[in-house]
């Protein structure tokens, strides 16, 4: 088996920011030729911690290269590629964009459509962490210790839940099915202001993000016997029409609905 994946959810006072924790071994029996996945979008930010000496490979300017020790990985709106060249160990952190922005102080509008070593972003506060995480052996012990930094970041940085807050988690709640005018006038601020903010925090528009949270509910839909009918999914998810979810499904993850089902193990 090429990919071990194990989720676990975060503690309820931190649910708000962080949507889940992985712990995974890529390409776990050393193929010979390298391992090319992609990536769809999922409106998260996603923090990839390496426990292992090699790491994944990512696309920046046009070429692979070896991504960094703890690499911060921005909101995308097309699916992206990595590439295992040899077994990666790897611990995720998964960030709500706004959640992101309410731990650190850091808008994840810096980090749209690009990685980068988070090292950089956070300091020496992150690096003892780091230092703390690999002295840890057992996945919960990794957790406590994650967990523990990111309180702490909370008591320094945190900043009170916000219409922000209000409208994206909105959004996920309801897999993307609200339009945007109804959205400001549940999260009480106008459509300019919440395109605003949007814009400036979480790096897209309200707008996209409804796009990708839709997209989400799509993906982990497809394939169950009670869609397997397109037309009916589309539906179910909030589309005008088969056509327009086809559409969209191509344009974010790079291929239609049904080669996706037919090569799901092309995809994380």
């Amino acid at each position: 088996m090429s990919v071990k994946f194990q989720e676990t959810a975060p503690s309820p006072a931190l649910q708000p920011y962080v949507a889940g924790y992985w712990r995974a071994s890529f390409n776990s029996g050393n193929a010979p030729r390298p391992l090319d996945f992609k990536v769809v979008p999922r409106g998260l930010v996603e923090l990839v911690i390496h426990l292992s000496d090699f790491h994944c490979d990512l696309i920046v300017d046009d070429k692979w290269e070896a991504s960094p020790d703890f690499t911060l990985i921005g909101l995308w709106t097309e699916a992206y590629e990595v590439r295992f060249r040899k077994k990666v160990e790897a611990l995720g952190i998964r960030f709500k964009p706004d959640g992101f922005f309410a731990l650190f102080g850091i808008p994840a509008a810096e980090f749209t459509h690009r990685s980068t070593d988070m090292q950089d972003v956070l300091g020496i506060a992150f690096q003892d962490y780091c230092g703390r995480l690999r002295e840890t052996d057992s996945l919960p012990a990794k957790i406590k210790c994650t967990e523990d930094f990111l309180q702490a970041m909370l008591r320094k940085n945190g900043r009170g839940h916000s219409y922000l807050h209000s409208a994206a988690e909105l959004i996920r709640t309801k897999g993307g099915e609200i339009k945007v005018d109804e959205l400001s006038q549940k999260a009480f601020i106008s459509s300019r202001q919440l395109e605003r903010e949007f814009k400036n925090i979480i790096g897209l528009s309200p707008k996209a993000y409804i796009r990708i949270a839709r997209l989400r509910q799509a993906q982990q839909l497809i394939g169950k016997p009670e869609f397997a009918n397109l037309a009916q999914l589309s539906y179910h998810c909030g589309y005008y029409d088969q056509s327009h979810f086809i559409r969209d499904f191509k344009q974010l993850t790079g291929v239609a609905p049904k080669s996706f089902m037919a090569n799901r193990e092309q995809f994380i």
